[in-house]
């Protein structure tokens, strides 16, 4: 998350579309692989043991809250807004990404990490959302890169 966040926030005011967005949400990491195959096992745990379970549906609970409240800051800086409940699409986008991953380590020539994301991810993002308003002349909401909020 912390990667993504950075990689956005490096972005000027005219990178902030869709596709860049989706291109950025989908590099895969080296590193990446170990981590699935640790959090795969603690699933498949968790999937077992009520009590994992419950510590594992906490978890994914704030994780999706920082990927709501992410994705919102991002949207609104390419002038656009979820339509969708944020938590779903969170739900969804982790499910993708998961999901592909699965998929990218069996079988990584007919399927790359990532590719999944770039291909779907960006009309996911444009039937999920719509423009904003245009600022009005007396100061509304105006695009900025990097960390300030959009105001």
């Amino acid at each position: 998350m912390r990667r993504l966040a950075a990689s956005i926030d490096a972005l000027t005011a005219e990178e902030y579309t869709l596709a860049r967005l989706a291109e950025l949400a989908s590099r895969v990491e080296p590193d990446e692989r170990d981590w699935y195959l640790v959090t795969t096992e603690f699933t498949l745990h968790a999937i077992r043991d009520p009590q994992a379970a419950w510590v594992l549906a906490r978890h994914d609970e704030r994780l999706r809250a920082e990927i709501a409240r992410g994705l919102a800051l991002v949207l609104r800086r390419a002038g656009r807004e979820l339509t969708v409940d944020a938590d779903r699409f969170a739900r969804l986008l982790i499910a993708l990404r998961e999901g592909g991953l699965a998929q990218s380590y069996v079988e990584p020539d007919a399927l790359p990490p990532g590719s999944l994301e770039r291909q779907f991810l960006p009309a996911f993002l444009e039937a999920s959302t719509r423009e904003l308003p245009e600022p009005s002349a007396s100061g509304g909401q105006s695009k900025r890169s990097g960390s300030d909020a959009v105001t």
